[in-house]
């Protein structure tokens, strides 16, 4: 069994065994279950493409980005577990991470992933956590519809599909109020072409299947939690 797979194993079971140890111990006021919602920006990694969007009409450049394997929004969702008077609670949290352009008429790129993460927290002090856990991003894949794209960087409008490695996660909240924290991370992970769509060319396809990109990234986000 890869890597990969043992990660997501343990991380579904960690998650299994909190909600049933919750849904035993619910009753008694032993554990506490909160959700979460999150949005935030994350930069670093190594860059995928350079872009350049044009418009349509004169080719005039309208301006030039980079499409980075660790930037973008992050919008989450998750819940926070812990028990009552213990400093430490487990969060698990699904995300979207996306970077990506929009150009002229309907040019549009983007690279995106969906990260499971499963983070123990600590409670330092009364208004700060720190944070140390485990990611796996799922459906990582880079798209592009820009036909002023060129073939050999970013697919020529085609889908190129990753594999990531088991991430790891460090983080800092701060508590503004009971319900809602602003929360500093760091997460070191990389990402593996696994494959393109098969109406690319075969010359893309050889180019870009095993490329390596480092996707270690900081962000800041604002996190809401419901009781």
């Amino acid at each position: 069994m890869s890597a990969q797979r043992i990660a997501l194993a343990l991380l579904a079971a960690l998650g299994l065994g909190s909600f049933q140890a919750a849904s035993a111990q619910g009753t008694d006021g032993g554990l506490r279950l909160r959700p979460l919602l999150g949005i935030g920006y994350s930069w670093g990694g190594d860059t995928i493409t350079p872009v350049t969007v044009s418009n349509t009409a004169d080719k005039k450049v309208l301006y030039e980005t980079d499409i980075d394997a660790g930037e973008g929004l992050d919008l989450r969702v998750g819940v926070d577990i812990s028990r009552a008077g213990s400093p430490l609670s487990l969060q698990l949290a699904l995300a979207y991470h996306v970077d990506g352009f929009i150009g002229a008429t309907d040019a549009a790129g983007e690279f995106r992933r969906i990260p499971a993460e499963a983070v123990l927290r600590w409670q330092a002090s009364e208004r700060v956590h720190v944070g140390f856990g485990v990611r796996k991003a799922l459906y990582a894949a880079v798209r592009a519809n820009d036909a002023s794209c060129p073939v050999n960087t970013c697919g020529g409008g085609g889908r190129i599909r990753y594999r990531s490695s088991v991430g790891l996660v460090l983080e800092t909240e701060y508590a503004l109020s009971p319900d809602w924290g602003l929360r500093a991370r760091y997460v070191r992970e990389s990402y593996k072409v696994s494959k393109s769509d098969p109406d690319l060319s075969d010359t893309v396809a050889d180019g870009w299947v095993g490329e390596k990109v480092r996707a270690d990234h900081i962000g800041l986000m604002s996190v809401w939690y419901f009781r």
